[in-house]
């Protein structure tokens, strides 16, 4: 819906310090490795200017994490806590000594969210290693608790010693910090992504819909909603993609979120583009909620909301320990595209007052620059900022990841690893191409969004990247892109607008990026019997699942008709368990929905026959893959 002028947040005038005046880069100096890579076709889409990083490619040797942001803490002792998944590090910097121990945690179990626990304790979730590290601050040692297989929020009670813990596949654990043991487990929706402590109950987010849930400490869902829908341009958008959450003062939550545009899309030049104040198809916007707002306590409000026009994510949130100040970071506005022709790098990290942003008191992104004189202010942070947090006498700290350091708000650094992450394949997909999209918009953490957008041909639901697209093409539902340089050149030149032209070493470095990124952890929880039971079914000959869903990652890369509507490629069902709504036109809201109305009857597969029973092992064995 159009913006309600009575309810812009601060945030919307920030945007006018902000205005985008680029893409950005790494630093100045950084290393060009030479590289053989694997051909790839030679582009045919007209390049857009100059070229991308100046003609520079760098390929890391080692591991770079999709960003994930929420990484950096500040504890009430005086420690600065840093994921870093890159390294499986947690990096515990002591403040007033200026001195860095790191602690290493075991390969791939790139380290996520962290909070505060007991004195001297800070609880770390391993996002691919199915624990929580309980790290010492003072020791430098990780005890590793098993959770679940892709924990993701975490919160802390002192009150009841209990830590509440998030996973991605809809299961929220409770720890007993006094025995470190799993003493319950709930089955909330699946892709949760933030729990905070809210009174007497939880306020769960959902990491695609940006659904923020009030649960019971006995894991009931209370009440649930989303942000409000805030559109710069006054199309209709919907809030998708919840980065980050964190509770306010007085009990709102402050939500980073993605609103993405419901509007029919052309696929011409621009198609995604937006401006420097707003208007792409997928703006970065940030909301104040009340978990307990409206007359029946049965909604939660949105307090005010407004986009950071010309941002975009992975967008992380922080607070400063009084409540007064608000910290927000987009990291894709981190690199220039045109390095070398005088393009300076935008904003990227905005600070305000958290009282105005609650009462809504700043105008539209792009209107006049109201807020400057309450504690408005913007800053570009160096290198490749993926975290903020505030210390205790409420300045910023900003965690980058290239080079890996932690950058101080009076301008000081303090570096935490030496060697270089940086890679060429990571920025590209990261970037703002300088209209307020990025790959990582539609597509964060190299997985999808959840949206089904509106296009000239029909709906077409976001597809994953992970565990190896590179190997599934043709591209799209309907198979319209042949090779992955198709895609580069139709989407990233084409309708992203980026201004730049990029090399075939480029375009490479960008393609083994993506396939560097590992499938989804499966499901927790999932019954054996149940499992196998699936598998007989899924490779039984008279119901044809396995025809089409075949080979490792079970598809055969061929269009099909199945009667959802038209012929379209098959698609992979690695990760399946997490990437509802499913179908091209996302009518299948759960796995249990595929056997429902929308799933094609027996021309998708002979299912009909099925009982309950066995739909529910297929499901099973389908959530195990």
């Amino acid at each position: 819906m159009a913006r309600n002028s009575g309810i812009c947040s601060i945030l919307g005038g920030l945007v006018a310090f902000g205005a985008l005046t680029g893409c950005s880069g790494p630093d100045d100096s950084w290393t060009v490795t030479e590289t053989t890579p694997t051909p790839t076709p030679t582009p045919t889409q007209a390049n857009n200017g100059p070229s991308l990083f100046a003609g520079k490619t760098k390929r890391s040797v080692d591991k770079v994490a999709p960003v994930a942001g929420g990484t950096l803490l500040v504890t009430k002792d005086g420690y600065a806590v840093a994921s870093d998944p890159d390294r499986d590090l947690v990096h515990v910097v002591d403040l007033a000594k200026q001195s860095v121990v790191s602690v290493p945690l075991e390969v791939d179990d790139e380290p996520g969210r962290v909070v505060e626990g007991p004195a001297g304790v800070v609880y770390v979730a391993a996002r691919r290693g199915g624990v929580v590290a309980a790290v010492s601050t003072a020791e430098g040692t990780a005890q590793r608790l098993k959770v679940c297989t892709a924990p993701r929020g975490l919160a802390y009670d002192a009150t009841l010693s209990r830590l509440y813990v998030a996973c991605r596949s809809g299961v929220l654990a409770v720890m007993n910090t006094d025995s470190n043991e799993v003493t319950e487990r709930f089955r909330l929706d699946a892709d949760l992504r933030d729990v905070l402590i809210s009174g007497d109950h939880l306020a769960v987010t959902r990491f695609k819909s940006a659904e923020l849930m009030v649960v019971s400490r006995t894991g009931e869902v209370l009440r649930r909603s989303q942000p409000r829908a805030e559109s710069i341009t006054g199309a209709s958008v919907t809030p998708s993609v919840a980065f980050r959450a964190l509770g306010l003062p007085g009990g709102g939550v402050l939500v980073g979120h993605v609103d993405s545009s419901n509007t029919t899309l052309p696929s011409g030049a621009g198609a995604y583009y937006g401006a420097f104040c707003g208007g792409s198809v997928a703006d970065v916007a940030v909301s104040a909620m009340d978990p307990y707002g409206g007359s029946d306590h049965a909604t939660l409000t949105t307090l005010a909301g407004t986009t950071l026009g010309g941002a975009t994510g992975p967008i992380d949130v922080a607070l400063a320990p009084d409540g007064a100040r608000v910290a927000m970071l987009a990291t894709g506005n981190s690199w220039v595209a045109n390095e070398g022709v005088g393009t300076p790098r935008p904003v990227n990290l905005w600070i305000s007052s958290v009282n105005v942003l609650k009462s809504g008191g700043f105008n539209s992104p792009c209107g006049s620059v109201a807020g400057s004189g309450m504690g408005a202010s913007t800053r570009t942070v160096t290198g490749e900022p993926v975290a903020v947090a505030f210390d205790a006498s409420g300045n910023w700290i900003a965690q980058s990841r290239e080079p890996a350091q932690l950058e101080f708000e009076n301008g000081a650094r303090i570096s935490l690893a030496a060697d270089s992450r940086f890679d060429t394949g990571f920025a590209m997909f990261h970037m703002n191409t300088g209209g307020g999209i990025a790959c990582t918009s539609c597509h964060p953490e190299a997985g999808e969004d959840g949206h089904t957008w509106n296009f000239s041909v029909g709906p077409r639901r976001s597809q994953t990247l992970e565990g190896g697209a590179s190997s599934r093409a043709p591209f799209h539902w309907s198979g319209d892109l042949t090779t992955f340089d198709d895609l580069v050149d139709e989407v990233m030149l084409k309708r992203m607008s980026l201004p730049a032209s990029v090399d075939i070493h480029q375009r490479a470095a960008l393609r083994d990026w993506i396939d560097s990124v590992p499938k989804a952890p499966t499901a927790d929880d999932l019954d054996a019997d149940a499992v196998e039971r699936g598998r007989e079914l899924f490779g039984n000959a008279d119901l044809a699942c396995a025809t089409c869903h075949s080979g490792a990652d079970f598809t055969d890369n061929l269009p099909h008709d199945v009667g959802t509507g038209a012929a379209f490629i098959t698609p992979s069902l690695v990760d399946v368990n997490v990437r509802a709504p499913l179908f091209h036109d996302g009518c299948a809201i759960t796995l249990e929905a595929r056997f429902g109305p929308c799933g094609g009857g027996d021309a998708h597969g002979k299912t009909s026959a099925l009982t309950r029973a066995q739909e529910a092992d297929l499901v099973a064995y389908m959530q195990s893959l």
